[in-house]
């Protein structure tokens, strides 16, 4: 299986928002494998783009959760509340998150709240220009995949999904290299297994500058299990793209 997780961040009205999933939809060939796809819109777009996707293999995605339950906090939105209009995944600890000042130990209880609240988190970590040229990259990688997962336990059937989102290459003119990239998945992994967490699927995304010129060669690394896409999810025909590049590499792995 290989994930496509489109972030649209904070833009677009509601009604734009719908007519850039109606374009992504049209472009859906049903009769092909197709990637695990999930649209994370704004919240104010929730419950409408939920109506365009009901009755399609598209998955509908939160850009973030609350760390708490139900009560007196303005502001915020309760993992129940995305279920309730929806939502089957959120996005937790996403870089633009942690640099307004999110910590570790937010990032931790957001994914308990999401977990118990039948939501599956896609959990991002990733390291910034100063970290990488410090030599910092696993050192990083290994805090936040650590307070974030410590012995959380994953029901049955739902998978770990982590976002490894170099800070670097976000918005750049190009990704990361695909060695880059190998090697920090392969710690990802490698850090899962020892936390003594309970995961049975494990699903390592890239993102970082994906688009549909580098997806299909991103794809096709054997380290990686999907992308998270920020600016080219805003684009119907680079998105599409996407997606098809995801089902080409499916295809060709069913061989």
């Amino acid at each position: 299986m290989k994930y496509i997780v489109g972030n649209y961040k904070m833009q677009l009205t509601t009604r734009e928002t719908s007519a850039l999933v109606k374009g992504v939809l049209h472009g859906l060939s049903l009769d092909d494998v197709l990637p695990e796809i999930i649209l994370c819109p704004t919240f104010t777009a929730l419950p409408d783009v939920q109506k365009l996707i009901k009755k399609t293999p598209v998955n509908l995605g939160a850009q973030n959760v609350a760390s708490t339950g139900l009560g007196a906090h303005t502001g915020e939105v309760a993992a129940a509340q995305l279920v309730d209009v929806g939502c089957t995944h959120t996005l937790i600890g996403h870089s633009e998150r942690r640099a307004a000042g999110e910590s570790g130990d937010d990032v931790h209880e957001k994914i308990l709240e999401a977990l118990a609240a039948g939501l599956t988190p896609i959990i991002c970590v990733g390291e910034t220009a100063t970290e990488r040229a410090a030599d910092q990259t696993n050192a990083v990688i290994t805090r936040q995949i650590t307070s974030a997962l410590t012995d959380v336990a994953f029901p049955r059937k739902t998978p770990c999904l982590i976002a490894y989102e170099p800070v670097w290459a976000i918005g750049a003119a190009s990704p990361a290299t695909a060695a880059q990239i190998s090697e920090a998945h392969s710690l990802i992994r490698h850090l899962l297994v020892g936390l003594g967490s309970v995961i049975d699927d494990i699903a390592v995304l890239y993102g970082g500058s994906v688009d549909a010129s580098n997806a299909l060669a991103i794809l096709r690394e054997q380290e990686v299990d999907g992308v998270l896409v920020g600016g080219a999810s805003l684009k119907i025909h680079e998105f599409s793209a996407i997606i098809k590049a995801g089902t080409a590499v499916m295809t060709a792995t069913h061989v």
